[in-house]
């Protein structure tokens, strides 16, 4: 294999493919939902999960307050449900009102989100910052599972944007423009 010397931000275009969630945490009867695509397993005894999210995004504060979360894999029909869920902030919209996002309460408490190929809800065990994120590390205390190893979930590589890479990327750091992009269904 030959070696390509590109800036380590391209090591994302080279193939990494991670499964698309829905990450979901309910605070004061209000339900809060966000996509991710950074969600790992990290441990089989106990089980336990890791989710990596901004400080900016408005549930990672909820997750928080809360003290628990739940992992919602998408399918691989679902990949309009996490556009949704990615392209507006839970500060502005009540995105499972506006959106009527099917869902039912968990007995452990959390929103789990209907039609996914799984749901795990996670007790937060552990927060640790790291660069412009958050590591919250979770210990798996239920989970509903609904697909088999025939069903696919939703990878990152399912979202390919219709935009040259440049132009989504300068896109997404101007926030203004995200009514542009969801007026352009972009």
């Amino acid at each position: 294999m030959r070696k390509i010397d590109k800036p380590i931000k391209h090591i994302y275009k080279c193939g990494i493919d991670n499964m698309i969630t829905l990450i979901t945490t309910r605070v004061d009867n209000k339900n809060f939902v966000m996509t991710s695509s950074t969600v790992a397993e990290v441990s089989h005894s106990p089980p336990i999960l890791v989710v990596s999210i901004s400080p900016e995004r408005y549930t990672h504060d909820k997750i928080i307050k809360r003290g628990a979360f739940a992992v919602n894999i998408l399918s691989i029909k679902q990949k309009t449900l996490a556009k949704i869920c990615g392209g507006c902030s839970g500060r502005n919209v009540d995105k499972f009102e506006k959106y009527k996002i099917p869902y039912h309460i968990s007995k452990g408490g959390l929103p789990f989100i209907e039609g996914c190929f799984a749901n795990i809800g996670c007790k937060l065990i552990a927060t640790h910052r790291y660069g412009d994120h958050t590591i919250f590390v979770g210990e798996m205390f239920e989970a509903e599972v609904y697909g088999e190893r025939t069903t696919r979930h939703l990878l990152l590589s399912d979202m390919k944007h219709p935009l040259p890479s440049w132009l989504y990327n300068f896109l997404r750091k101007i926030p203004i423009l995200h009514k542009l992009k969801r007026t352009l269904k972009l």
